[in-house]
């Protein structure tokens, strides 16, 4: 059912809130992408007409903000992470405007004009669509995005035939088909976000699933070395939508967070069986030829793409948008609004203003920083293997490239078992908080254990690949240690980018797009330095440098167990956020007190 409400109507409901990316365009004038209200639409759905009480209780002023960032200084970690967010203080308090002001700024725009949204249990909100719709939706996330993975590996597999065959002898040119597949990882984010905004999540991940598949022919076809590289950049383009925007698509449908970790987990699941996968099918495809490996990656694109087709569009601001235009229509009317109509940004302003956010919370938030450094880090090992296990098990045990690419299968199976792990964890917080309702389940306590037992996993997996990569041990020693390795992988991405949405809610989407061209440009770099680094250190010692990175960085989880909260109370987009949560909480206190009066009314009048 259409749900229409007037200007007034509309200032006091959170239903505006809801098709935010949106209303939130105003919260953030200088710099909000409207995606980053992905993580926030469980909220979204609430009783259509509703009439509120202005609330006189302002957010803090920038003075009782400073005086709080300075109470909460203790210790010298805190007070130096302290410094780094006064950087910004000034910026952010200019950005964000008072949470008081939001609904007279959309009834300020819409000025009597009727402004649609959703009903409480509205069938075209997708938190509230079937499971089974759900679930398909879920499978298409993951079937694109194992597309884009499998696709990023492929030519590792095949590369002696591919040098071979465009003459290629240099051992760092090698190593570009991989790693400009992976540029195209960092260009596109900053751009596929605020296109979904303005033309919906659906059309955005149709239109790239289109421009990866033409370029995945176009690599199988290269004529030359120059153009393969170049149809592998634009090819990683396309495929780096679904990474970008599937974790949108999740939190519109998966409003509960139980659900949609497990979902992640499978999306993860499916992100690391792609490279693991694609290496033993060019492997053994590359001794017919090279160009079988492709042609097996567009026919996986080509089964994959009717499912693309049929996926319906779950942004709630563009549905609501949608919903508008076609009541314009049936009514003969210009006077109903979306709520994303009445906001006054530009496709231009808002690209601008994604890319910048996303930089300036890399650099500014803590937390943003340090999950940024260790997913990048996580990430730059997996594509690094790429490069090292056939220096591992063709150079030392002289395997042939497609027995040689079964060594990655230990990595996946250890990947499968994490899903696992996850449902355990899961499922024992859900009893914990079912126990002892009265206590609160920090974001801490429910994300980070992930990421704490995924650290060492990693280090693991690194010392014992290196020191038992030799002539003298058997094959399978360095082979079973790569189980560890996807069990860590997948614990601390899991783990990290659900903290990272958790923490920054309607901003998600600018913490996951540094996220996203962060650990991609570490992807594409360091294995650049792979056949020089393990040429020089030899495996062992090349491996041992890696796990000792890793030991520092596997702390980083432990320390936000440890000062997580107190980081996000100086936070101004956390602050934001809880003082949003706050009047929202009022608003609804307020709307139940008038529902009983009205009640009562109506029963002293009957």
């Amino acid at each position: 059912m259409a749900t229409t409400r007037t200007s007034h109507e509309t200032s006091a409901s959170r239903s505006s809130s809801s098709s935010n990316s949106s209303s939130d365009s105003k919260e953030w004038e200088q710099g909000h992408d409207s995606s980053d209200s992905e993580a926030s639409h469980a909220d979204i759905a609430t009783p259509a007409i509703e009439t509120i009480p202005e609330i006189n209780s302002e957010p803090k002023g920038k003075e009782e903000l400073d005086l709080s960032l300075q109470q909460s200084q203790r210790g010298s970690l805190t007070r130096t992470l302290s410094r780094t967010m006064s950087r910004v203080r000034t910026n952010a308090s200019r950005t964000i405007p008072p949470v008081s002001e939001e609904d007279d700024i959309i009834a300020q725009r819409a000025n009597g004009r009727t402004v649609v949204g959703f009903e409480l249990e509205d069938p075209g909100y997708p938190g509230n669509w079937s499971n089974k719709w759900k679930l398909a939706i879920a499978l298409g996330g993951i079937l694109m995005t194992l597309n884009s993975t499998l696709g990023s590996a492929m030519p590792s597999g095949a590369m002696k035939w591919i040098a071979s065959d465009f003459h290629v002898t240099n051992a760092q040119q090698k190593v570009l088909p991989i790693s400009t597949y992976l540029l195209g990882y960092v260009v596109g984010p900053p751009f596929l976000a605020p296109f979904s905004e303005f033309f919906g999540r659906q059309r955005v991940l149709l239109v790239t699933f289109l421009w990866f598949t033409a370029f995945t022919l176009g690599t199988a076809l290269a004529p030359n070395w120059p153009a393969f590289l170049v149809f592998r950049f634009l090819s990683g383009l396309g495929a780096s939508a679904p990474l970008t925007l599937a974790g949108g698509v999740y939190a519109d449908c998966f409003p509960n967070p139980v659900s949609r970790g497990r979902v992640m987990a499978y999306f993860s699941a499916g992100t690391a069986a792609g490279p693991m996968v694609s290496p033993i099918i060019a492997g053994f495809l590359g001794t017919v030829s090279w160009r079988w490996a492709f042609w097996v990656e567009l026919m996986f694109a080509g089964l994959t793409l009717p499912l693309v087709l049929f996926l319906p569009e779950t942004f709630p601001p563009v549905i609501l948008r949608r919903r508008a235009a076609k009541m314009r229509k049936e009514q003969h009317t210009d006077a109903i609004v979306a709520p994303m109509e009445l906001e006054d940004k530009s496709l231009e302003k808002t690209l601008f203003v994604n890319i910048l956010r996303s930089i300036q919370m890399f650099f500014t938030e803590p937390i943003v920083l340090l999950v940024c450094l260790y997913l990048a880090y996580t990430y730059a090992l997996l594509y690094l293997f790429f490069e090292s296990f056939p220096i591992i098990y063709q150079g030392i045990y002289g395997m042939k490239p497609g027995i040689a690419g079964l060594a990655y299968l230990p990595i996946l199976i250890g990947a499968c078992f994490a899903i696992f792990i996850v449902y355990y964890w899961d499922g024992h917080v859900e009893k914990r908080r079912k126990l002892h309702p009265d206590q609160e389940v920090s974001i801490e306590y429910r994300r980070l254990p992930l990421g704490c037992l995924g650290g060492p996993c990693l280090v693991i997996s690194m010392f014992w690949i290196g020191w038992a990569s030799k002539k003298s041990v058997h094959w399978m020693a360095p082979i079973v240690g790569g189980f560890p390795f996807g069990v860590g992988l997948t614990t601390i991405f899991i783990s990290q980018l659900n903290y990272l949405g958790d923490t920054y809610e309607i901003f998600n989407a600018s913490a996951l797009a540094a996220s996203n061209w962060s650990r991609s440009l570490c992807g594409a770099l360091l294995p650049l330095a792979a056949a020089p680094m393990y040429g020089t250190l030899g495996v062992d010692w090349a491996s041992s440098l890696l796990g000792f990175s890793g030991i520092a960085l596997s702390a980083i989880p432990f320390i936000f167990m440890k000062i997580g909260p107190r980081v996000r109370a100086q936070s101004p987009f956390c602050q934001y956020l809880a003082e949003k949560r706050a009047a929202e909480q009022r608003k609804e206190k307020i709307r139940i007190e008038n529902a009983k009066h009205e009640i009562a009314l109506d029963n002293n009048l009957s």
